[in-house]
């Protein structure tokens, strides 16, 4: 019996959790032509990590809130009712009458209060909301930051696709040059013009070239994948990068671009506002040694008869002065100036970082803009030698071997080209991201 409810129970488990995985929700596919803009658009909304920057950033928003509740009146509101056992009386011995037991407190009743207190003089009040608002800076911060990087890394993958396309371009003509030099060798073993050997080492040639060709094939679908990965979006998405126009665009001398990273560095900016709550720390401390002084207030309502007015209004004002605490507040204090002293290092630390990452980038930028210039002439030329073969080719006066050559050696200049140009956007990118600006302006902005 206890065998059969198994074989029972296995198939609805089964159903069950059929039932479960049809419900999980697809992942987004996207198939199609894919711009550099779309890419960084689907990444930024995509993105996980981003999302929870933005809802920690929220967080961040409504504790500041909650530390401004604290300079507003709390009002509280109270109600009770109580029901003894029995009267409650004094006892009393009055001359010539006796002893006599009047009511103290009635056997039921009820009261109602309606109670309010407000700071008057709370000074650790203003910087517990000033450290809050600092922290919700900071947020704002991580979240900017958090963007620039996504748009950052996404460049980066686009332009490693088309890289990568580039050069299957010119592994391809130069594949179709080696199946050209294999039949002319072919036909030369047949006439005894070449050894068997020479034939062989033409194959080998031949073999190299099409490894080659499946390396890039799979490179390339790889370096799809990981774009597809950092768009968050299916990876077996079919998807086609649309090529921009790429422009060197004139900047600004490198001492120029030191004083913009230092102005708006995300990194600088997010450790000068921490410098802003060490500070505050600091003054939290020192209010430690001050009085608190709170005003307070309200209404109370009681039935019982022996009160001769249930209804009262009432006010207080009540202060408190820390006189000794086991050196508390004092080792607190020297705590926070410490802790202010280390948030100077770390602004200071960082501040040099940025120069010489900026510095590092710049560097790296000119050094890549000699390259294209370098591969810019190398492709006029073998335009300009591809045009005179092509006239010697349709002459006669060369072979199609030595004209393929040409060809594939023009081809393999402009994949140095773009593949230059790619690397020269993602290393202005590198360079936004380190001024403190935004990487995707490499799309046609100037700095």
């Amino acid at each position: 019996m206890k065998k059969k409810m198994i074989l029972i129970c296995i198939p609805i488990f089964l159903g069950c959790s059929n039932k479960n995985i049809e419900k999980k929700p697809m992942t987004y596919k996207y198939d199609g032509v894919l711009s550099l803009e779309k890419a960084i658009d689907i990444a930024k909304n995509r993105n996980l990590d981003l999302k929870i920057k933005e809802l920690e950033k929220e967080i961040s928003t409504l504790d500041k809130n909650i530390s401004f509740g604290n300079f507003l009146p709390a009002i509280n509101l109270g109600m009770g009712y109580t029901m003894l056992n029995d009267d409650i009386a004094i006892e009393m011995k009055v001359p010539m009458i006796g002893k006599i037991e009047p009511s103290f407190i009635d056997k039921e009743f009820s009261n109602f209060t309606i109670g309010a207190t407000i700071p008057i003089f709370v000074p650790s009040l203003w910087y517990i909301y000033s450290a809050k608002k600092n922290r919700e800076d900071i947020s704002e911060k991580i979240v900017d930051f958090s963007g620039k990087l996504i748009e950052l890394n996404t460049i980066n993958q686009f332009y490693q696709v088309l890289s990568l396309e580039s050069q299957k371009e010119f592994i391809d003509k130069d594949i179709q040059m080696t199946n050209a030099l294999e039949k002319r060798a072919k036909i030369s073993l047949e006439i005894d013009g070449i050894l068997p050997w020479e034939y062989e080492e033409v194959l080998v040639y031949q073999k190299n070239k099409k490894v080659l060709k499946n390396i890039n094939e799979r490179e390339l679908e790889i370096a799809k994948m990981k774009l597809l990965e950092a768009l968050n979006v299916d990876v077996f998405s079919q998807v086609s990068l649309l090529e921009e126009e790429i422009n060197l665009k004139q900047r600004h001398s490198l001492e120029e671009c030191i004083l913009i990273s230092l102005k708006s560095n995300d990194n600088i900016k997010i450790s000068e506002i921490k410098t802003e709550i060490d500070s505050n720390l600091i003054k939290i401390a020192i209010t430690n040694f001050l009085p608190k002084i709170v005003l307070g207030g309200g209404y109370i309502n009681d039935s019982n008869h022996i009160l001769a007015d249930p209804d009262f209004l009432y006010g207080n004002v009540s202060g408190i002065l820390s006189v000794f605490n086991g050196f508390k507040n004092i080792n607190e204090y020297k705590k926070a100036v410490k802790n202010k002293e280390i948030g100077d290092l770390k602004l200071e630390k960082e501040i040099v970082k940025t120069i010489i990452e900026t510095a590092k980038a710049y560097k790296k930028l000119e050094t890549i803009e000699e390259i294209v210039d370098t591969y810019t002439l190398k492709l006029k030329s073998e335009d300009g030698r591809l045009k005179q073969k092509r006239v010697e080719y349709e002459l006669g006066e060369i072979g199609e071997v030595e004209f393929l050559e040409v060809a594939t050696e023009r081809e393999k200049a402009n994949s140095r080209l773009l593949k230059a140009k790619y690397e020269y956007i993602v290393s202005r990118a590198v360079l936004f991201v380190a001024m403190g600006l935004n990487p995707s302006r490499t799309m046609g902005e100037k700095i």
